[in-house]
């Protein structure tokens, strides 16, 4: 019986620390009004553009206006 316990900590210690890090673990990367380095921003080739590289989120720049309509925030007059 003390001999398992002793080979126990021995067996865990083989494990990597890369084997614990799972695919949730690793950052997040979001793109802010998609691939803009290359298309126009807020566009659908612009976050389709993000999806393409990788990320895993993104982020557009939008409001709500009165009628409950979303509406891109630049070219609202009074946001700017």
């Amino acid at each position: 019986m003390y001999y398992l316990l002793f080979l126990i900590p021995i067996a865990f210690s083989s494990i990597s620390p890369a084997d614990y890090i799972s695919q949730s673990d690793r950052p997040k990367i979001a793109a802010h009004r998609g691939l803009c380095s290359i298309f126009p921003e807020n566009t659908a080739q612009s976050f389709e553009g993000a999806m393409f590289q990788g990320t895993d989120f993104i982020e557009l720049d939008v409001v709500l206006n009165k009628e409950l309509q979303c509406i891109n925030q630049e070219t609202h007059p009074f946001l700017q």
